[in-house]
């Protein structure tokens, strides 16, 4: 997995239960873009809104097609264009490096495409670590 430097703008709360932040948003700014990456683990502590940290992103598909590479980037929340830098079979399908105008999202998907192709992809990215930061688990609603 490749890591990409981002800065972190604001933190959405997610599931909030009995005044503790099971999960959160991570929102930041992407080739002029608004993106939020999904922190299950709520790693990210409620100071390091501002900061520029390197992270690692996945994202959890819901919709995964070929598209022409005309238009690469961010289209919403939830939609992507980016192009296969890199591909790998595994035992249920394929992982792909996906480069959105730099900034790289790892892929599963059952379908085999090959290296150079933009897809469309709609769904969820998550956070799958930041650089030296250990996940201290849930926190207090302040």
């Amino acid at each position: 997995m490749v890591r990409n430097k981002i800065q972190i703008l604001e933190l959405l709360p997610g599931a909030e239960m009995d005044g503790m932040v099971h999960d959160q948003w991570i929102v930041t700014k992407i080739d002029g873009a608004r993106v939020l990456i999904f922190d299950q683990d709520a790693v990210c502590s409620n100071n390091s809104e501002g900061e520029t940290v390197w992270v690692k992103v996945s994202v959890m598909p819901i919709k995964v097609q070929e598209h022409p590479c005309d238009v690469v980037g961010f289209l919403d929340k939830r939609s992507f264009v980016g192009t296969i830098n890199e591909m790998s079979e595994t035992c249920d399908g394929f992982n792909y490096l996906i480069n959105v105008n730099g900034f790289q999202v790892d892929l599963s998907w059952s379908t085999q495409f090959r290296t150079g192709l933009c897809l469309k992809v709609t769904g969820r990215i998550d956070l799958v670590d930041i650089e030296n930061e250990t996940n201290t688990g849930w926190r207090t609603v302040i």
